[in-house]
């Protein structure tokens, strides 16, 4: 059964409205190092998206007072991108049920795509947190998921995503990492019961990493965002990059730890024919 993105069920329109939707474009998520929250968001501040089109939706929740969305240029394993990251400015709940923050995306005023992309995404992890546990979804109560920085996280990518207005959207297979990681139930073996409960049930491809250093590299929220979003993972389709986005991770690796987003032009486009390459003095050409 093939994936279902909120770009099959929408029309994306930007926040922006002076901006017309890319209706040709692709983009590509390329994830050599894993995904998280942070690091789309900030490859889609790479790309150009302004911070108040990421802040938006969190004043339109009013929360505005209590977190913002922060992105700076850093550099990773000698590579140069953005990192971002959400500072909070009021201390958190220590939990936030499912039915609580539902009920608050409903309500709030944001723009329908946005809000239709968020209620899916954390309708996944809902799901697949209630499977972990063994409770019904509305019993279901985050603690690192539903706390304020996730909430931006999810928020934040979904406002950037609409307001790029890309029609397709695929993502590259994602490494499971290994080891474990301290949660609020404890020491949990990576990849976490999360991330596993949305691979399987979304049939996702994780590859595996021997070789690797012990960490998580995929979170579960970044995995919802991934399958809230791509129609496929794979390698990425035939295109024409326009630009690379490039969101860096908070951990150092023994590579580059990064996400990079290619928004690219199917290739051949529309009306082009296919490139006859040729052998010549200076290289391959066509």
């Amino acid at each position: 059964m093939p994936l279902r993105s909120p770009l099959a069920v929408m029309q994306p329109r930007c926040l922006d409205e002076g901006r017309l939707p890319m209706t040709q474009a692709i983009l590509h998520w390329d994830c050599p190092t894993g995904i998280a929250g942070d690091m789309l968001l900030a490859a889609l501040a790479d790309l150009g998206v302004p911070a108040a089109v990421l802040n938006q939706p969190l004043g339109q929740l009013g929360l505005a007072d209590q977190c913002r969305i922060v992105t700076r240029p850093g550099s990773n394993g000698g590579l140069r991108g953005i990192k971002a990251h959400v500072e909070v400015l009021t201390p958190q709940e220590d939990h936030r049920h499912w039915r609580h923050l539902r009920q608050l995306l409903l309500s709030a005023p944001l723009e329908d795509p946005v809000r239709k992309a968020a209620l899916r995404c954390f309708g996944l992890l809902a799901e697949a947190e209630a499977r972990v546990h063994g409770c019904t979804v509305d019993e279901v109560h985050f603690h690192e998921v539903g706390a304020l920085d996730a909430v931006a996280d999810v928020l934040g990518v979904c406002a950037g995503l609409c307001h790029l207005g890309v029609e397709t959207v695929s993502c590259s297979p994602l490494p499971a990492g290994h080891g474990s990681v301290t949660t609020a139930h404890g020491l949990l073996p990576i990849p976490a019961p999360a991330v596993l409960e949305l691979a399987s049930a979304h049939r996702v491809p994780l590859l595996g990493c021997e070789g690797w250093p012990p960490g998580e590299l995929v979170t579960p929220t970044g995995l919802a965002l991934a399958v809230t979003w791509s129609r496929c993972f794979g390698a990425a389709p035939a295109l024409a990059p326009r630009q690379v986005g490039i969101g860096l991770g908070q951990r150092r690796l023994d590579r580059p730890n990064q996400v990079r987003l290619l928004l690219a032009e199917p290739w051949p486009g529309p009306g082009r024919p296919a490139p006859r390459w040729s052998r010549s003095r200076s290289g391959w050409c066509w």
